[in-house]
């Protein structure tokens, strides 16, 4: 069965929004920010193309469109969330496929959750799929296609829940035998770096968004950690990766410091849309919580 493709996010605001006539009321009943309440109102208006909403004397006054949309909608959403609660109970013996998008270098932590699940949960599957496309990630959610997305690239102005589950640092590394062959320690400032032949991804290291390293342009830009770290490998110059990523791998590398700027560090996050989520990918979603 197809299905339309409507974000639920947006009509959820709408009613929680009428039924309050205050955003600001509705910030903790939607546990998202009064702005994307504001933006998910403004988005829900351009796609109907009608006004919702008017500002009167004693606050906030819905159109009849309102009135009429919520009448229309509001039953439709009690069925979902009453479905929610009066489904089974999830047993040790459900079954059911909990949908991941990760990177490649997914943190110990969520992999080490995701052992101790399958253990308490032994009919349960996990999909991972391994993903680069950053920029397609809102509309896997949008979609439906995965359960939980994780990512160390936030997904800016998105309306999805999201919780951080490690921060990670950043870091500069080679092999020792490009370091002696260029006559450089494991201490360089920012100028001495700007010499040197650098492969990362040039949105990673901040381009218009940390001033530490925003005049460091790689002389190799790439997306791919892979890359980054087999050039390094090669001695090709100096890499720059999350440092869990060098986690996964076992060969001798050497980190360098920088010791003029402070290196920003990334946060790894979770990505879910409440509304879609699968009971399967609920319970996994609480053990990860916990775990943090």
């Amino acid at each position: 069965m197809d299905f339309p493709s409507a974000n639920l996010n947006l009509y959820k605001s709408f009613i929680v929004v009428y039924e309050n006539l205050s955003i600001i009321k509705s910030v903790e009943q939607l546990s998202i920010s009064s702005a994307a309440i504001s933006q998910n109102i403004k988005e829900l208006e351009r796609i109907l193309s009608t006004k919702l909403f008017g500002v009167s004397k004693s606050g906030m006054m819905p159109t009849g469109e309102a009135t009429e949309l919520y009448n229309s909608i509001k039953p439709a959403f009690n069925s979902i969330f009453g479905a929610e609660q009066s489904v089974g109970n999830f047993t040790k013996e459900s079954s059911g496929t909990i949908k991941l998008r990760c990177p490649p270098h997914a943190t110990p932590k969520l992999l080490r959750c995701m052992h101790k699940f399958i253990k308490e949960y032994p009919n349960i599957e996990f999909e991972v799929i391994i993903d680069l496309a950053y920029h397609e990630y809102a509309e896997y959610l949008k979609a439906g296609k995965v359960d939980l997305l994780i990512t160390f690239t936030p997904i800016t102005n998105t309306v999805y829940d999201v919780i951080k589950l490690a921060d990670f640092n950043n870091v500069f590394f080679a092999t020792e035998k490009f370091l002696s062959d260029n006559n450089i320690g494991k201490t360089l400032t920012l100028s001495q770096l700007r010499s040197q032949t650098v492969i990362a991804s040039g949105k990673m290291l901040g381009i218009g968004k940390f001033s530490a390293l925003k005049d460091l342009r790689p002389t190799i830009n790439t997306q791919s950690f892979e890359l980054v770290y087999n050039a390094v490998l090669e001695n090709v110059g100096i890499g720059f990766v999350n440092e869990g990523y060098l986690m996964t791998r076992d060969s001798h590398v050497t980190k360098i410091k920088i010791s003029d700027v402070k290196i920003p560090k990334a946060s790894l996050l979770c990505y879910y849309n409440k509304i879609l989520l699968s009971k399967p990918a609920q319970i996994f979603l609480k053990a990860l919580i916990d775990a943090l």
